[in-house]
């Protein structure tokens, strides 16, 4: 994958790419300027997450399925009478 940068960055940085509900993770390979300014990054895949909208659901669905009976998240402060 090849991504346009406004930054440089060095080779071999772990980077993430979030895109069309897709997380992309790699590493730098290379650098170069980009003609008119700015940087081409080659970045090295290594790992993929599709749909992570729906991997987001399952897990707070999940979270909901392991909380205790009767238990409810705090919120606010815990105030003395």
């Amino acid at each position: 994958m090849c991504l346009r940068m406004d930054t440089k960055v060095a080779a071999g940085v772990p980077i993430r790419v979030d895109m069309n509900d897709t997380m992309y993770l790699g590493e730098s390979c290379f650098c170069e300027e980009a003609p008119g300014g700015g940087y081409f990054l080659g970045l090295r895949l290594e790992q993929a997450l599709y749909d992570m909208g729906t991997l987001q659901t399952l897990a707070r669905q999940l979270r909901k399925d392991t909380e205790p009976a009767g238990h409810r998240p705090a919120h606010g402060s815990l105030r003395g009478n």
